[in-house]
């Protein structure tokens, strides 16, 4: 493999930038603002090292697209300061972090099903027979099955919970921390 740096230079360019979101409560129509912040890297390759100028354009004009793709959506799990309502657009961000903990179990099963299968299969005692012993392909078939339910458990669970159901003092107090203050325009 011959060395990048023989065919040309690469130009990186890094950037990051704020927004401010407006929001206007949909629980007590109070407005308040937040800050949403992203960050974008590209880089653009100058063949040869004959476009150093054109690579350092291409990866600021994709830094550029990067950037304002990642703000077209941006929303960010600001509750009111007012009272403490969790907004439509901020509840699924909200429950992603809820039960998370399902996950890395359930890979764990995927896994462990996996290798308890394989370990049968080579077996030196069935190897040779061709038979996949009783006690490798009863956990086998059954741990991905619990990997599933797990998975199936979180997402219902997800789905019938209520972030605007937690504590209100705690989410009012989240809400002063990271919402800013401004008058009506």
């Amino acid at each position: 493999m011959i060395p990048l740096f023989l065919l040309g230079e690469v130009h990186t360019e890094y950037r990051q930038s704020a927004v401010e979101i407006d929001v206007e409560c949909e629980a007590c129509g109070h407005r308040y603002w937040y800050e949403a912040e992203r960050s974008a890297e590209s880089q653009g390759f100058s063949p040869l090292y004959l476009d150093g100028a054109g690579a350092r354009r291409r990866a600021r004009e994709d830094v550029e697209r990067k950037l304002k793709r990642a703000f077209q959506n941006a929303v960010e799990v600001v509750p009111c300061p007012e009272c403490g309502h969790y907004q439509a657009e901020m509840l699924p961000f909200v429950r992603k972090t809820y039960y998370w903990f399902f996950v890395p179990v359930a890979v764990v099963c995927f896994l462990a099903a996996g290798v308890v299968f394989v370990a049968g299969v080579v077996s030196d005692e069935h190897a040779l027979s061709g038979e996949i012993p009783a006690w490798s392909t009863v956990p086998a078939a059954t741990l991905p099955l619990l990997g599933l339910l797990l998975l199936g458990t979180r997402w219902g669970l997800t789905l019938a919970s209520d972030p605007n159901a937690e504590p209100r003092e705690a989410r009012i107090e989240l809400g002063k921390k990271r919402a800013n203050k401004r008058k009506h325009r």
